[in-house]
C-alpha cells in the first residue's frame, strides 16, 4: 500500500503545487490531508481547490478552518494576531461554498490502523465533557508544546538520515498516554501535523523500562544556508509497534528547514520528502496581500529570522 500525507499548506500556493506535482510525478493517487489548508498565506481560494481535487474527500479541520468557523458564525476569533489576519484573509477571498466545505470537515479520520487527527489524538480532558469539545482539542491540542522541553543530551543520525534526539517531557505520562489511545483503537500508525515539524515518535517502551521517548526529526537545520536540492528521510517502521508521524508542513515549515515537508508510506516505510519551491513568490504575494511581515520572512529561514536556538526554542514558535 502507497499514499502520501500532507499537512499545514496554509495558503501557500507555490509550495502547495511543487508538493502535489511531486506526488503526481510518483503516481500515487491516495493522499490524505490532515487540516490546515488555509491561515497565514496568500491563497487560500487556489489551496481549497488544489487540496480538494487531489485529497478527494480524504481530508480533516485544522485549527484554522476552525477558527475561519468562529468567523462564519459571526464570534470572536480567539488567536494572535499574526494569524488572526491570516484567517480575516481567507474570510475575503473564499467563496461561501468553501468556507461550508472547510467547516464542515471532520476533527479525525480512521481507516483500519491507520488514524489521521491535525492535532492530538488524545488530549488531556475531564471525563465528562461534549463530544463537541474533544473535536475542538484534537484538533487544537500540541502532542508537544511550548511547556515542553526536548533535551539534547544524545543526538545521533539513523541511517534513513533523520536526526535522533532524547525527548524529555515535564509530564513522561503525556506521550504514553496517546500510544494508550491508539492502542485501544487499534491504531499503529497516528499521522499527525499542526506542529510544522517533520519527524516521528515510536513506541519501544514495552522492550524497555527505561525508555525515553526519542523524536525523529526529517528535517536538515538552517547552517549557512538551506539545501537546494529535495532531500529523502526515512523510517522503517516495525510492522508490530505503533508510532506517532509528524507530517511537517507544506506550507509554513519551522524546524529550521524552509523546504516543504510531506510524507509518502509505503508499507512499513515513512518516507519524508522535502521539496524547495518559490518561497519568495509567496513572501512577495503575502506582503502585497498585507498579511504579517514576520509571518512571510519565516517562510525564507523555516523560523523566525531573530530566533537562533535549536528544537527547544522552536517550540516558542508554535502557537504564533
Amino acid at each position: 500500500m502507497v499514499y502520501a500525507v500532507i499537512s499545514d499548506t496554509h495558503a501557500n500556493r507555490e509550495a502547495t503545487q511543487v508538493v502535489l506535482a511531486d506526488i503526481q510525478e510518483k503516481g500515487i493517487t491516495e493522499v490524505y490531508c490532515i487540516g490546515d489548508i488555509i491561515g497565514y498565506g496568500p491563497d487560500p481560494y487556489a489551496c481549497t481547490q488544489d487540496v480538494r481535487k487531489h485529497c478527494q474527500g480524504r481530508i480533516t479541520k485544522g485549527n484554522h478552518e476552525l477558527a475561519l468557523q468562529r468567523v462564519f458564525e459571526g464570534k470572536s476569533l480567539l488567536m494572535h494576531n499574526g494569524p488572526k489576519q491570516g484567517i480575516e484573509h481567507a474570510n475575503k477571498k473564499l467563496w461561501k461554498s468553501q468556507k461550508k466545505f472547510l467547516i464542515s470537515l471532520p476533527a479525525e479520520l480512521q481507516e483500519g490502523t491507520r488514524l489521521f487527527v491535525h492535532g492530538n489524538p488524545a488530549p488531556d480532558l475531564p471525563k465528562i465533557v461534549s463530544p463537541k469539545i474533544i473535536d475542538i482539542a484534537k484538533i487544537n491540542d500540541y502532542i508537544i508544546s511550548k511547556d515542553d522541553y526536548v533535551g539534547r543530551s544524545r543526538v545521533e543520525y539513523t541511517e534513513g538520515g533523520l536526526r535522533q534526539m532524547s525527548l524529555q517531557i515535564y509530564d513522561e505520562a503525556k506521550i504514553n498516554s496517546i500510544f494508550d489511545v491508539m492502542r485501544k483503537k487499534g491504531v499503529q500508525t497516528c499521522f499527525t501535523g499542526h506542529l510544522h515539524v517533520a519527524g516521528c515518535i515510536g513506541d519501544y517502551a514495552e522492550e524497555n523500562l527505561d525508555y525515553v521517548p526519542e523524536i525523529m526529526l526529517a528535517h536538515r537545520p538552517l547552517l549557512d544556508k538551506t539545501p537546494k536540492e529535495p532531500e529523502t528521510f526515512t523510517f522503517e517502521k516495525e510492522p508490530d509497534k505503533i508510532c506517532l508521524v509528524f507530517c511537517g508542513s507544506v506550507g509554513q515549515p519551522r524546524d529550521r528547514d524552509n523546504r516543504a515537508s510531506y510524507v509518502i508510506v509505503e508499507d512499513d516505510k515513512i518516507i519524508w520528502r522535502r521539496l524547495p519551491y518559490d518561497f519568495e513568490k509567496t513572501i512577495q504575494k503575502m506582503k502585497l496581500a498585507g498579511l504579517p511581515e514576520k509571518q512571510a520572512e519565516r517562510l525564507r529561514y523555516g523560523k523566525y529570522p531573530d530566533d537562533e536556538g535549536d528544537l527547544e526554542e522552536l517550540l516558542k514558535d508554535f502557537e504564533d
